[in-house]
């Protein structure tokens, strides 16, 4: 099983697509009345310095999708945070923490987690002024089992790093106790490959949602076996139509122009 370094696959094929899928996900949630409230389980440091990437790997991901000329209108949002992030630190990637801040409107709160001590501090520093963002440090699946029932719309983000055999039993049972409703969207992200039982279970969970449920794969044909993750997968619940109708177009664009074979499993 690959370790998820996070400096590590800044930037690459399935991060590129990870968060076009998220920042597409978060416009589609912009048409609303009430705040919204977005947690974020596993948050990182918050950005990642490219200059320190030995590995590279975000010059076949976000580096070639940036030297593109025309690409779908669809990965404006997207590109937007990534522009942003560059604006205020050079040569970073922008993680979850970045992207969920540069979505948020007026009176919407960021609830980020993070469990290892020194990305917590830079997590903490990197969000010292800004409003409306809560930072605690601690279990993620015990945090995720403790929140609060939002009064309005939520949005929970569980992207774990699945360094342990047990983190794949702690992401459903996660999923069973956070049952969605109308008002709570939850995205997973997972890697690829996956144990069989486990994702037998993730389908038949993202069937119970109903129509409200999306799941998509990606796999990366240039992985080799030096650690570089082979593939990766996103559950979103509770989608709308407008995600519906864009969600499965820019994964078709993505897969073509970063020559990654993508699917859409249900939808």
């Amino acid at each position: 099983m690959t370790h998820y370094n996070h400096l590590k696959h800044a930037g690459n094929r399935g991060d590129v697509i990870k968060h076009s899928l998220l920042s597409l996900f978060l416009t589609t949630l912009a048409h609303r009345e009430q705040a919204l409230s977005i947690y974020d389980s596993h948050a990182g440091t918050g950005c990642y310095d490219l200059s320190k990437q030995h590995s590279g790997e975000y010059r076949q991901g976000l580096q070639h999708l940036l030297n593109r000329t025309r690409p779908t209108p669809l990965l404006a949002p997207y590109l937007d945070v990534v522009k942003s992030t560059a604006q205020q630190y050079p040569r970073h990637y922008p993680g979850s923490p970045l992207l969920f801040a540069h979505h948020m409107a007026a009176g919407d709160q960021l609830y980020l987690n993070e469990w290892s001590a020194g990305h917590y501090q830079q997590l903490c520093k990197r969000f010292e002024h800004a409003k409306g963002v809560h930072i605690s440090q601690t279990d993620a699946f015990g945090w995720l089992r403790s929140l609060p029932q939002a009064n309005g719309p939520a949005l929970i983000f569980i992207d774990p790093p699945y360094t342990s055999p047990s983190e794949y039993h702690q992401v459903l049972e996660a999923l069973q106790a956070l049952q969605p409703d109308q008002d709570r969207h939850i995205v997973l992200w997972f890697p690829l490959p996956s144990p069989g039982d486990w994702h037998d279970a993730l389908c038949a969970y993202t069937h119970e949602c109903s129509a409200q449920g999306w799941l998509c794969h990606w796999s990366d044909e240039h992985a080799t076996n030096t650690g570089t993750l082979s593939g990766c997968g996103m559950l979103f619940t509770q989608v709308n139509e407008a995600f519906l109708r864009g969600a499965p177009q820019l994964l078709e664009a993505l897969g073509h122009s970063l020559e990654i074979s993508c699917r859409e499993l249900c939808a």
